[in-house]
């Protein structure tokens, strides 16, 4: 007859192979990593925001919104010159802490640079292909549909030892739109996606041919 305690461990190892053999997210390039407290990392600075203040928010609300996630999606290539695959998705070890700084959390900082603002005299209807309807742009259309973003992180350990921020730097285009009017909420998520990219980077997280996924938005020359 089995004693109880043999029986209990019997019972935790087999649940324990049933949940490590389940279908889950991660692919065989893209295990899960071991888990761990979250690390909570404070915004310092968001730079280079929109001038209107419905523009601002729709970034800083979708930027803000992707440390909220659970997990991101991800991609991964096998070498420096093949292509970036789709990899399901990587958990999301950051959160967002709210209030005075702390000297036990990660700090970011973040500059953006978005196109310029189209005049009212280059709004007029025009085709986009020969012998097509003019398409008109509204108001607000800017002269490119992407943006350019610097993100700086630093750890706890780097800033006690006064080291360098980690840097980065994107450039991201929008999905093409022929009234060029901007998709600001998308270019927060991709924002925000990227910031997370850097953080879990910078915290060994991430491996180089590791990377977070910006469908709808794309890496420019890609």
């Amino acid at each position: 007859m089995f004693r109880p305690s043999i029986l209990l461990l019997l019972l935790v190892t087999c649940t324990g192979t049933a949940f490590a053999q389940r279908p889950g997210s991660y692919g065989a390039t893209n295990p899960p990593p071991a888990p761990g407290a979250p690390r909570f990392v404070q915004i310092e600075s968001v730079d280079g925001l929109p001038r209107g203040a419905e523009e601002r928010a729709e970034v800083l609300g979708a930027l803000r919104g992707a440390f909220a996630l659970d997990a991101f999606a991800v991609e991964t290539r096998a070498g420096a010159f093949d292509a970036w695959r789709a990899d399901g998705e990587w958990p999301n070890r950051f959160r967002l802490l709210e209030g005075s700084p702390a000297d036990s959390v990660w700090t970011l900082r973040v500059v953006m640079g978005f196109p310029r603002e189209l005049p009212k005299d280059k709004l007029q209807p025009r085709p986009t292909v020969p012998g097509t309807p003019a398409t008109a742009r509204r108001a607000g259309a800017r002269a490119a549909h992407g943006f350019t973003m610097v993100v700086s992180v630093t750890s706890p350990e780097a800033r006690f030892r006064a080291a360098v921020p980690d840097e980065r730097r994107f450039s991201v285009v929008l999905p093409a739109d022929t009234s060029r009017v901007y998709a600001w909420d998308v270019a927060g998520d991709a924002a925000g996606r990227l910031a997370l990219e850097t953080l879990h980077r910078a915290a060994g997280d991430l491996r180089d041919a590791q990377r977070a996924r910006l469908v709808p938005a794309r890496r420019a020359g890609e």
